[in-house]
């Protein structure tokens, strides 16, 4: 297994070095040569050559890999891996092993319930992912097998449980003029959307164009794809978004707690 450069890892310079910034941080490095001499090692950071084959390579490469191992910047690879899809270079930038967690979020069985416009562009946004085992149905019966449910059927209340496994369910829901996406969690978990409703305004608005709610449908399945890889820091994000279908802006809101309300 060789040494790979992440895929987050960018290089600021600066009269005295420069500074290595990654999505765990930044590093500021006192060294006006060594931006220079990591153009060149960084085109051997592929994950084909392991540290003894880069400094035979380039002899000069001993600080840059100092520096960029201190920063974080670094990570074990297979070879080729930096080819890796668009997904996997991203899972890359939080995790270790980024193409097989990706292989299993592609290969993981999908439920989308609902429908209308916004599960339709959900059901879209799942194919275009490459998701390859995904089932659309109207509503929850509560005897379907998945390992993740996607719900969008807009009830408040949710009552389905995978047979003999623990599922994750990820919620979107349309107000008037919004859309809500939920936490992706455990099917157990799941808050009634009364409790994101509660002290919400409502505003007046249209249900979003087609290219609106693919937005929307875009960002529900990357918010799936960021539970089921654990592309994150630490726990995973326990926050309501809500997406204001005129400008697309987008807002985070905690977890509403046991009297509701908008937090």
């Amino acid at each position: 297994m060789g040494l790979l450069l992440r895929a987050d890892a960018e290089f600021v310079p600066t009269a005295e070095g420069l500074w290595i910034v990654t999505n765990h941080g930044a590093q500021r490095i006192h060294d006006p040569a060594l931006y220079r001499r990591i153009d060149h090692v960084r085109t051997l950071l592929t994950g084909d050559l392991d540290r003894a084959g880069i400094l035979a390579a380039a002899p000069e490469a001993e600080r840059v890999l100092a520096a960029l191992a201190g920063a974080r910047a670094l990570r074990d690879g297979t070879p080729g891996a930096a080819t890796d899809s668009a997904e996997a270079a991203f899972v890359g930038s939080f995790v270790g092993d980024a193409a097989t967690r990706v292989t299993a979020f592609r290969t993981a069985r999908y439920l989308v319930a609902g429908t209308g416009p916004l599960a339709g562009a959900v059901a879209d946004a799942c194919r275009v992912a490459g998701l390859t085992s995904m089932t659309a149905v109207p509503d929850i019966a509560g005897a379907e097998e998945a390992d993740l449910l996607i719900d969008v059927t807009g009830r408040d209340t949710l009552s389905w449980a995978a047979p003999g496994r623990a599922a994750l369910v990820a919620r979107a829901a349309l107000r008037p003029g919004q859309a809500w996406l939920a936490p992706v969690c455990p099917a157990a978990d799941t808050v009634p959307w009364s409790k994101v409703w509660a002290g919400t305004a409502s505003p007046d608005g249209g249900q979003g164009t087609a290219a609106v709610l693919r937005v929307v449908a875009d960002q529900l399945v990357q918010r799936v794809l960021r539970r089921v890889t654990a592309a994150h820091h630490g726990a995973p994000p326990a926050t309501f978004r809500r997406i204001d279908l005129d400008g697309l802006t987008a807002t985070e809101h905690r977890h509403p707690t046991a009297t509701g309300g908008r937090r």
